[in-house]
């Protein structure tokens, strides 16, 4: 049997750099956003865009996606010559193959 004392200053050294990693991310993560904040747009919803979600198949149960895609569609049919960039955390509905397909 192998035991391991861990002593206070262990610990210590651990939290402090445990801390340190941790703030540099933070810092990383809000100049990152702070860049892309200052890139975003508002979006501006039009009674086009809302015919939009009639006409489309995909997302037949979340109407809130379905806006947020036929706004993706509308805005890139605007710009097509311009890089987009659209962050979500709904990967099971925004992932699909038929919806990055459009």
């Amino acid at each position: 049997m192998i035991l391991y004392l861990i002593t206070p200053t262990y610990l210590e050294q651990s939290r402090t750099s445990f801390l340190e990693r941790y703030n540099e991310v933070k810092e990383r993560f809000d100049v990152a956003f702070n860049q892309l904040a200052m890139k975003s747009e508002m979006i501006t919803l039009t009674t086009g865009i809302f015919q939009g979600t009639l006409n489309r198949a995909i997302f037949e149960k979340h109407i809130i996606d379905r806006i947020i895609l036929e706004y993706i569609i509308f805005h890139a049919g605007l710009h097509p010559n311009e890089n987009k960039l659209f962050l979500s955390s709904n990967s099971k509905e925004f992932g699909r193959r038929e919806v990055i397909e459009v």
